[in-house]
């Protein structure tokens, strides 16, 4: 079982939309996936699901351990498994440190690792808790760029980060930048450049679309709203790469 976080401490970049895309992409291509949202504004999980599942229990109550991991599981319409957010994230800071430390996730998962091929993991912008129990936990860290500065700079915090989790914690998650809402703007071209310079290994560019929120708004994965976009193309390219990378290990 490979796990992947999508991340990157800025909001706004497409972290929600990449995760329901790329995991709704990999399920497409008959991968076993799983959705763990742990942003308690809980879009991954309105997007597949209900808002109803917002409002039941999840993720919060596998990281206090209040409930095992399979039992919080929820089926979804679009052949991903969810692991629902909620509100009660808001929460997980308060003594969370010392009661449930880094590893939690990561536990977690280990209970289910025969169950599915691939985990991805809906990050929130912040740096706290739950995002070091997803980068403890992972494999890989996707990071979504939007071809803005603000989220470029974005990346070399989340990059110190991960170096003190591989120290810290005797895991090495690998970082691999995503441009997102690609233009033909220099702005675009300059940061496109510049990742594809600093990096190895950068994924295939999204380009801007608007059936990504349109999609949202109608709570369908890309893939049943407009088959044919150039978001769902683009998303298409993304997994078939993750799948690769996953066969070869």
């Amino acid at each position: 079982m490979q796990v992947i976080s999508i991340a990157n401490q800025k909001g706004g970049c497409a972290k929600t939309a990449t995760s329901v895309c790329l995991a709704t992409a990999l399920a497409k291509h008959d991968k076993r996936v799983l959705l763990v949202d742990l942003d308690q504004q809980a879009h991954s999980t309105i997007w597949l699901l209900t808002e109803e599942a917002a409002e039941a229990t999840g993720i919060y109550q596998v990281l206090t351990g209040k409930t095992p991991i399979l039992s919080e599981v929820k089926k979804s319409p679009s052949l991903v498994d969810v692991l629902p957010a909620n509100a009660e994230l808001a929460g997980l800071e308060l003594g969370g440190w010392t009661k449930i430390g880094a590893r939690k996730l990561s536990r977690s998962l280990a209970e289910i690792k025969d169950l599915y091929d691939l985990v991805i993991i809906d990050c929130p912008p912040n740096l706290g808790l739950a995002v070091y129990n997803a980068l403890v936990a992972s494999d890989q860290v996707i990071a979504p760029i939007d071809c803005g500065p603000e989220s470029y700079e974005s990346i070399s915090r989340l990059k110190m980060t991960l170096q003190h989790i591989t120290s810290e914690y005797n895991c090495a998650p690998e970082l691999i930048p995503l441009l997102t809402f690609v233009e033909r703007t220099k702005i675009a071209q300059m940061i496109t450049e510049t990742t594809k310079s600093e990096f190895s290994k950068v994924l295939p560019s999204v380009r801007k679309n608007t059936a990504i929120p349109e999609a949202f708004a109608a709570r369908m994965p890309i893939y049943q709203y407009d088959p044919n976009s150039g978001a769902a193309k683009d998303y298409t390219l993304v997994a078939e790469n993750i799948i690769k990378w996953h066969e070869k290990n």
